[in-house]
């Protein structure tokens, strides 16, 4: 009789991004989040596959040929001819901080645009350049005198269809580095969500809930962060298109969606800057967390 453990199947998890060198003044290392992402999962027994674009070069052959020793594999690692492929020149002051150059229409660059159906004319360095613009603006109006500050940035997604300028918020954590210099990490603001849902028509497509409301009858309807209602909003425009549902923004963080009946649905903002769903009476799966 087999035992649980040899019946066990490992998760495979695929990850999408770029795959890139870090050319540090010790020596090159190849980087990005998709390649460390997918070489922990190894390290926890799942089995990490990359999903990336190098270029048709001679860093791009030896990361195809890391990511082998890896145990990554390169299966979904496509090369572009006529790109190279991505790195970051990091340089180190007298003072042992660094500066960094980032690398602009690379192979990666090509792959992203090429999954639009339109251009974007978006790029990897572009997209740094718009969080770091506005991480700045954030500090020099703070008032709070808070080491966490909390901002907003509207851009193309840099995967899937989207060629829509859609809002995300993020959080700048100030602190001290190792030589006392001040230093900026900057991440999605988290926000633990309580459950998921989904359109009844696009059971593909999931989003996070960070709360529910019940009416009389048990019918759940999603509490949602003004992040996640701009990316319902725009997959919903994008599904129903011919129904004529059009979104348009209004003061104070409200949201009119005009639905094709003629009616005009009102989101507004809780407290807490959450939007409630319910009053759209959209068809939708939610599926709460068992904690």
């Amino acid at each position: 009789m087999e035992s649980n453990a040899s019946k066990r199947q490992t998760a495979r998890v695929l990850v999408f991004g770029e795959v890139l060198w870090d050319m540090l003044p010790g020596g090159k290392q190849l980087g990005g989040a998709p390649a460390n992402f997918a070489y922990h999962a190894n390290a926890l027994d799942a089995q990490g596959v990359v999903a990336s674009r190098v270029g048709d070069d001679k860093l791009g052959g030896e990361a195809l040929r890391r990511l082998e020793s890896l145990g990554l594999g390169v299966s979904y690692v496509s090369t572009d001819r006529d790109r190279a492929t991505g790195r970051v020149d990091v340089r180190l002051d007298p003072n042992g901080v660094p500066d960094y150059v980032i690398h602009d229409a690379v192979a990666w660059d090509a792959q992203t645009e090429a999954g639009k159906p339109r251009p974007t004319r978006q790029s990897e360095s572009g997209r740094i350049t718009e969080v770091l613009w506005a991480a700045r603006h954030a500090v020099y109006t703070n008032r709070t005198g808070s080491h966490d500050i909390e901002f907003v940035i509207h851009r193309v997604p840099p995967s899937g269809p989207e060629t829509r300028a859609l809002r995300s918020t993020l959080v700048m954590h100030i602190h001290r580095g190792d030589h006392g210099e001040t230093v900026a990490t900057i991440g999605l603001a988290h926000v633990q969500p309580v459950g998921q849902f989904h359109l009844t028509d696009d059971p593909a497509t999931v989003w996070f809930a960070t709360g529910f409301d019940t009416d009389s009858t048990g019918r759940l309807s999603p509490v949602i962060t003004a992040d996640t209602l701009d990316e319902i909003l725009a997959a919903a425009t994008d599904i129903t298109s011919i129904s004529g549902i059009d979104v348009t923004p209004g003061a104070d963080g409200c949201v009119h969606v005009h639905e094709p009946s003629g009616i005009t649905q009102t989101l507004r903002p809780d407290h807490l800057g959450r939007y409630h769903l319910r009053p759209l009476d959209w068809p939708l799966v939610c599926r709460p967390f068992e904690f």
